[in-house]
């Protein structure tokens, strides 16, 4: 899989599958096509996870967008399977977001008391035109100090992590059998 030329080696893990009754192109094609801010729970979940920044920045928050997919930077991909990029400080109030220009960048990138993290959508045809939809999340920490950081904030969006990823999955299938 191409998630493993991002990140073979990660502290952090999350998967999630569906198995959806439409052609893989179909479903690869609304996966990629995915957009978190329409989900009521995740926007309702973004906001609480940002509401401390919210407050205590009022003036310099006010025009920024809160965080989706959109800041998210696409490694590869190909017929079957994207692979998408973060780098930060994802326990700060922030994200402690750290800007790359391409996959070469966020390869090399090992910079102390931060963290990488993947996440891919991947698709595996089965019998009777079904599909396999898979999502994964990876995050590796560059330091014993972002690995600390990580494990308290992991601690408490964990949860509600794995529940915005079975939604995704969930979206992406209703749509994909919808435009069958």
């Amino acid at each position: 899989m191409l998630i493993d030329k991002y990140l073979s080696y990660f502290q952090f893990k999350e998967r999630h599958f569906i198995v959806v009754d439409a052609p893989t192109d179909k479903v690869f094609s609304h996966a990629i096509e995915y957009n978190t801010q329409e989900d009521l729970f995740y926007r309702i979940a973004i906001c609480l996870r940002e509401f401390p920044h919210r407050i205590l920045n009022y003036k310099s928050y006010k025009s920024a967008k809160s965080f989706s997919m959109e800041q998210f930077t696409v490694l590869e991909s190909n017929q079957e399977e994207i692979v998408y990029g973060l780098l930060g400080r994802f326990w700060e109030l922030n994200y402690g977001l750290i800007p790359f220009k391409n996959a070469d960048e966020f390869i090399a990138f090992n910079t102390p008391k931060s963290a990488k993290l993947v996440l891919n959508f991947h698709v595996i045809p089965l019998k009777k035109c079904k599909t396999l939809l898979s999502t994964e999340t990876r995050i590796y920490c560059t330091d014993k100090h972002s690995m600390y950081q990580f494990t308290c904030y992991w601690c408490i969006i964990r949860i509600v992590s794995g529940i915005i990823r079975r939604r995704m999955l969930k979206a992406i299938a209703k749509k994909s059998i919808m435009s069958s």
